[in-house]
């Protein structure tokens, strides 16, 4: 049994000669050719032409969503590595955290006094308080012999 095709050009739908059908209201702002309707038993079948520029379009379309899907697929992986990294990131500087604040509790503790006082005793410090004056005009008497000329 042979299926009878029935042809719509797009402009029978856009000055309202015939409706479009519920199922392809989403054609109604698409470029396309015609529509044809053929009857398969009782079951209708619809073709959409359209003409070759806009296949062509499509399909450059097509070509640059499958890049952007493998753009997008490196993305997630690069993302995923970031965030392990940075979890990984977050879990040392956790430990960084508390060997710090283990650090500063045993300074707090630390029951010496004066834990952070310099010591008084510089060099100078050291020989005034063995008889050694170095700020008076008196000069030095004494040291090693000198390297004279002969």
């Amino acid at each position: 049994m042979k299926s009878k095709l029935k042809t719509y050009l797009r402009d029978q739908f856009t000055t309202g000669d015939v409706a479009l059908p519920k199922g392809l209201a989403y054609l109604s702002k698409a470029k396309y050719y015609a529509i044809c309707q053929r009857k398969v038993g009782r079951k209708l079948i619809w073709h959409v032409e359209i003409e070759a520029p806009v296949f062509e379009r499509l399909l450059k379309g097509k070509k640059s969503n499958s890049k952007l899907r493998a753009r997008n697929a490196a993305l997630k992986a690069s993302s995923r590595e970031i965030a392990s990294d940075n979890a990984k990131l977050l879990e040392d500087n956790a430990k960084l955290e508390a060997a710090n604040n283990r650090l500063m509790k045993n300074i707090e503790d630390d029951p010496r006094p004066d834990k952070y006082a310099r010591s008084p005793k510089s060099y100078l410090n050291a020989a005034e308080d063995h008889a050694f004056k170095p700020h008076t005009n008196l000069p030095l008497q004494g040291g090693l012999p000198g390297l004279g000329k002969r």
